[in-house]
């Protein structure tokens, strides 16, 4: 928006209108247009709270938790993955651990 201005207009906001369903609804409704690409991770427990849980973390092996996360898409989440630096390990999707096992090789040419 780049301007606004006053006018005679005025709006009746029905008498049934409520406003906290309404806005629960429009939060539903642009959630369910969001990109979603939910993983699991093993994920060692100093370094979950770098990710957003969709669901409490739950303890696995000593010292690391379970975590069920959405990201946008699978670039993404290999992204996220990776710059844990040996942190968190994908439990699912496949795809995903294909990925950063691939990322991973390609960063260890490089540094050879």
């Amino acid at each position: 928006m780049t301007s606004a201005s006053l006018t005679d207009e005025s709006l009746t906001r029905p008498s049934d209108f409520d406003l906290t369903q309404y806005w629960a609804q429009a939060q539903r409704q642009f959630r369910a247009t969001l990109p979603s690409y939910p993983i699991l991770l093993r994920v060692r427990d100093h370094a979950v709270r770098r990710f957003t849980a969709t669901a409490p973390a739950r303890p696995d092996i000593e010292g690391w938790s379970l975590v069920e996360a959405d990201l946008e898409n699978a670039d993404e989440a290999c992204a996220a993955v990776l710059a844990q630096g040996g942190d968190a390990v994908v439990i699912a999707p496949t795809e995903l651990s294909n990925m950063v096992r691939r990322a991973a090789g390609k960063i260890i040419a490089s540094h050879s």
